[in-house]
């Protein structure tokens, strides 16, 4: 049985020979040991090795979850699972998403807008919480209704607006 081969080349100058199967999939460079990804006579160096977490749904990390490895650890994983059992990272995009810890708690911006517009900047909208601060300020210079319930508003805001994965 004949085996193609096809030579390839690692950005630190080393060129090596893999069989034409390998096509699409990784390997490890023999001379620095970067783990790069076989496009056809070429290489292209594998963007996890960067520490790039997203890394692994760009277009240039074609091997890992159908192939049996986990893209983070390298573990040895069953094809079509949701999350790696030996590192704990999930596999796809959105869940990666919908599991990340929140940037900001409710609650704590609920208690930091008893100073007015101060939850909107705990958030990271400065402008809208000094917009809440001039206008609660305002509406307590001019009458103390007024200024009660853009702060009770205020508070509100701070707790309701926004996804805190965000």
């Amino acid at each position: 049985m004949v085996v193609s081969v096809i030579t390839t080349s690692c950005p630190c100058g080393w060129t090596f020979e893999v069989p034409e199967k390998r096509i699409g999939q990784e390997t490890m460079c023999p001379g620095c040991g970067r783990y790069l990804v076989i496009q056809g006579g070429r290489s292209l160096e594998n963007p996890l090795a960067r520490g790039d977490p997203n890394a692994a749904y760009s277009p240039f990390f074609s091997s890992g979850v159908a192939d049996g490895t986990c893209p983070f650890c390298r573990g040895q994983i069953e094809p079509g699972v949701l999350k790696c059992r030996h590192c704990s990272e999930w596999l796809q995009l959105e869940l990666r998403k919908l599991h990340q810890p929140p940037k900001w708690h409710r609650g704590t911006a609920a208690v930091l807008s008893l100073i007015p517009g101060m939850g909107q900047v705990y958030k990271g909208k400065v402008g809208r919480g000094l917009l809440w601060l001039v206008a609660t300020v305002v509406g307590y210079v001019a009458f103390v209704v007024p200024g009660l319930v853009l702060h009770v508003f205020c508070i509100l805001n701070a707790y309701h607006s926004g996804d805190p994965r965000e």
